[in-house]
């Protein structure tokens, strides 16, 4: 704001920071510059501490600008909680609040507010035994309809009609026999199996090729994916004609100089990255690992020059190996770890290699 004028003279009245004294009733308008006031925005993850961020989130807004808030794709959130929205530091009503407007001016602290998921109960199905099996009744003779066993005599007089001759008789014995047959039926016919995979076997889903693990466990391993891609997601699950599979693993040389990507999110489920999957990525800066992730083999990050942050998620990472995280990184490099984890991470990462600065987060 660079002062107060008067809409009717069109007239500066007084500069910002200014004394004035006014002896009548009068209208006056603020004069603003062009020069915006830019405020920062603190983002409150309260009692989370689960919940992590897997980008580097919108740090400050300009007046008069628009900035849309966090979304839950953004965010690493447990299953038992569902992303609502953000509320306001103070505000007792929880308000939800999307994005910044126009008119929103000051420094900002925004409150995660998460919502437990409500699980409903699985039915179960009784099992063979407890199905009562359906009781039969004996006939009553006296009710059959069969005419030898009633007690009404029948009428001699009337005769049963001959059969005509053009009308062949279908008896068993002059049925025209047929050699017996073997019916041999398909073990996967009438189940959803024959929709599945089988082990070891590949298939691409939005342009990431994965391989079946096992069958019976439904899982698979991410092998590869189009060379175009540069920010990638590893989902926690894929599908494939109706079935539902687990990504427990990041393959070795899975994205071995993959020069286009530049990010890289691992799913939950996801807990071991093979030897040199994301290795000598010359633009890789950014790698998010999931939860579950409990080893990182061999040089798995080796030779990403321009990393410079890394999110680990979980809290069960026990083996980096050798020259996982080396050659070449230069500056610092920004670790961001649960509470209580950072330490022992910063050590796994020391001793499997890395040279570059730590700044723990």
């Amino acid at each position: 704001m660079a002062g107060i004028h008067q809409k009717e003279l069109d007239a500066r009245f007084c500069d910002a920071g200014e004394r004035i004294s006014v002896s009548e009733n009068m209208t006056l308008y603020g004069k603003w510059t062009t020069n915006k006031k830019s405020y920062t925005i603190t983002y409150d993850f309260g009692d989370y501490d689960d919940v992590i961020a897997l980008e580097e989130l919108t740090p400050c807004y300009t007046y008069g600008g628009t900035v849309l808030l966090p979304t839950a794709v953004q965010l690493d959130i447990p299953d038992r909680y569902e992303f609502v929205g953000w509320y306001e530091k103070g505000d007792e009503t929880h308000k939800i609040i999307r994005r910044i407007i126009g008119s929103m001016y000051g420094d900002k602290t925004f409150c995660l507010y998460l919502r437990e998921r409500t699980v409903l109960p699985t039915p179960t199905l009784p099992s063979a035994s407890e199905i009562p099996s359906p009781s039969v009744e004996p006939m009553d003779p006296s009710t059959t309809d069969d005419p030898s066993s009633s007690d009404t005599p029948l009428d001699p007089s009337v005769s049963a009609a001959p059969m005509p001759s053009n009308v062949p008789n279908n008896s068993a014995s002059n049925l025209p026999q047929t050699p017996n047959k073997t019916i041999i039926q398909n073990p996967l016919q009438g189940s959803d199996k024959k929709l599945g995979k089988a082990q070891n076997d590949t298939f691409t889903v939005r342009k990431i090729t994965y391989r079946v693990l096992s069958v019976k466990k439904k899982t698979v391993t991410v092998t590869g994916a189009d060379k175009s891609i540069s920010v990638l997601r590893i989902p926690a699950s894929v599908t494939k004609n109706r079935v539902k599979y687990r990504v427990v693993k990041v393959s070795s040389k899975a994205f071995y100089k993959h020069n286009n990507l530049r990010k890289v999110i691992i799913g939950k489920h996801v807990t071991a990255i093979g030897n040199k999957a994301f290795a000598y990525n010359r633009k890789l800066k950014f790698a998010s690992l999931g939860r579950s992730v409990t080893k990182i083999d061999t040089k798995s990050f080796y030779g990403n020059k321009k990393l410079k942050k890394l999110v680990i998620s979980g809290k069960k990472l026990r083996t980096v190996g050798t020259k996982a995280f080396s050659s070449g990184q230069s500056g610092k490099i920004i670790v961001k770890a649960v509470k209580g984890k950072q330490k022992k991470y910063c050590r796994l990462l020391r001793k499997a290699g890395m040279k570059s600065k730590i700044r723990v987060s």
